[in-house]
C-alpha cells in the first residue's frame, strides 16, 4: 500500500497491520504525545489470507493514541481485514472470521459487543488530535465507523471553572467510504 500516506511526508508514527491478529490498534502512543501526524493502515487490497493482507483486530482500531495527543492529523486507511472478529484457523473456510463478543469463556453478557469499531481519533480522556482522515476501501467492521474518537477530542479546548468550554483550535473530521462493509452505522464525529 505505497499510496497510504504519500500525500504527507510529516508522519510522527505509522502502524501497518497487513496480517495476523491484534487486540487493539492505535496510531498514536499510550499517554505519550506525537509531535506531527499518526497513521494506521489495515490490510492490503490484494490480500489473500489471514497472514497475507486480511488481518483481524479483536476489539477496535484508532487513528490517534490512548489518552495521548497527536498535534497533527491522524489518518486511518482500511483496505481489507476484519475489526471486531477473531480468526479461527481450524474452522470451515466460510467460518474462519467470527465476531469477538465475549471477554472470556465465562462471559454470558457479551461484554465485547460494543467493540468492533474503527475511529479516526484516539481513545480516553486526554486523547486529542487536530484533524482526522478515515478511508474505508474494503474489509468488514462489526460495529461502527467514526471520524472522531471514543471519549476523545478532535481539536483543542479546555473546560472552564463555570462548566463552559473554550475552543483554542477547532478540529475537523473526514470520513470516506469507497467499499467494504460496516455492519453498524457511520458517523462523522466520535462516540
Amino acid at each position: 500500500n505505497d499510496e497510504v500516506f504519500r500525500y504527507d511526508e510529516n508522519i510522527g508514527s505509522l502502524c501497518v497491520i497487513d496480517g495476523g491478529q491484534v487486540r487493539n490498534v492505535f496510531g498514536g502512543g499510550y499517554q505519550g504525545k506525537i509531535e506531527g501526524n499518526s497513521g494506521v493502515s489495515i490490510g492490503t487490497t490484494a490480500g489473500t489470507s489471514f497472514f497475507a493482507g486480511v488481518p483481524t483486530i479483536l476489539r477496535s482500531a484508532y487513528g490517534g493514541g490512548e489518552m495521548a495527543v497527536v498535534t497533527g492529523t491522524s489518518t486511518v486507511n482500511m483496505y481489507n481485514g476484519y475489526i471486531g472478529y477473531r480468526y479461527h484457523a481450524d474452522a470451515a473456510e466460510n467460518k474462519k472470521y467470527q465476531p469477538e463478543l465475549k471477554l472470556n469463556a465465562d462471559d454470558e453478557a457479551n461484554l465485547l459487543s460494543e467493540n468492533g469499531n474503527l475511529y479516526g481519533a484516539g481513545f480516553g480522556e486526554g486523547a486529542v488530535v487536530m484533524q482526522t482522515q478515515v478511508r474505508l476501501y474494503g474489509g468488514t467492521i462489526r460495529n461502527g465507523l467514526y471520524g472522531g474518537g471514543e471519549i476523545a477530542a478532535v481539536g483543542d479546548g479546555e473546560r472552564n471553572d463555570d462548566g463552559s468550554y473554550t475552543v483554542n483550535q477547532g478540529g475537523q473530521t473526514n470520513v470516506y467510504m469507497y467499499g467494504g462493509l460496516v455492519v453498524g452505522d457511520v458517523f462523522g464525529g466520535g462516540r
